[in-house]
């Protein structure tokens, strides 16, 4: 009985849903339900294939209303360093100065290279289903109760009645999506209940 969702994500950050072609979304064989909460937007579906086919005319179609992000990609290392907290000597090393002072040559550099995210070696997925007011989530997470406490809060509903199951997923390095997708999946669980 379970049923296959996508998220549609924003094309940059802070942008605001302002257009969604739902009466064409709707007619697509297998849609169940769009959910839209804000600029948080989703498709859910019999099948796989048939949330991905949704997906994409979603992605084709919606429109956003962006803003520029601040500091561009060019700018970013100079930012860092006006906005960097001062140096601090956690320890003075002796006989330094006299070091430097007495050294032949000094070379001093700056090296720069792309930014770089420690992201997900693959892609995230979860299961919840919402039935009687209680909440079940299949997450890769970490941490379950952490993610628990979070799902609480972000739903406002008691912990006792939220259950999520630690399963295998996909690594990282640094964050990954499990707990993003965990939360996702409890929203669109919330939406159509009774199914995961």
């Amino acid at each position: 009985g379970m049923v296959h969702a996508r998220v549609v994500r924003p094309p940059v950050y802070k942008a605001r849903l302002t257009g969604l072609p739902e009466e064409e979304v709707e007619q697509l064989e297998g849609v169940l339900k769009i959910v839209r909460d804000g600029s948080f937007l989703a498709v859910i579906a019999e099948e796989e294939y048939q949330a991905i086919r949704a997906w994409r005319l979603m992605q084709a179609k919606c429109k956003w209303e962006t803003e520029n992000l601040e500091p561009a990609e060019e700018d970013l290392f100079d930012h860092m360093r006006e906005h960097a907290e001062p140096p601090e000597t956690i320890e003075e090393a002796q006989g330094m100065d006299k070091a430097w002072e007495s050294a032949a040559i000094i070379y001093e550099a700056t090296y720069k290279r792309p930014y770089h995210i420690h992201g997900s070696t693959g892609p995230s997925c979860a299961v919840a289903k919402w039935a009687n007011e209680r909440l079940e989530v299949w997450s890769p997470t970490q941490g379950v109760y952490p993610l628990r406490r979070t799902l609480s809060d972000m739903l406002s509903m008691d912990e006792g009645h939220i259950h999520v199951r630690g399963v295998p997923g996909s690594g990282c390095y640094g964050h990954n999506g499990a707990d993003d997708v965990s939360a996702e999946a409890a929203l669109l669980a919330r939406a159509f209940p009774e199914r995961p």
